[in-house]
């Protein structure tokens, strides 16, 4: 499945916000620190956001 995620590095943590729905404002948010991390919700500026698909 293809989810569109957008991934924002800060402070040493990889925050990935993933748009289940193309089409939703709503997003479901995972924050790892060195490989491993919990599910948080995470929001960045926009303009640390990169976009990328994401396979999972």
């Amino acid at each position: 499945e293809t989810r569109t995620c957008h991934i924002c590095q800060k402070s040493g943590h990889i925050s990935i916000n993933c748009r289940w729905n193309p089409n939703s404002q709503n997003y479901a948010g995972a924050q790892w620190n060195g490989g491993k991390g919990g599910n948080q919700h995470n929001q960045h500026p926009p303009n640390n956001h990169s976009q990328q698909p994401a396979f999972w």
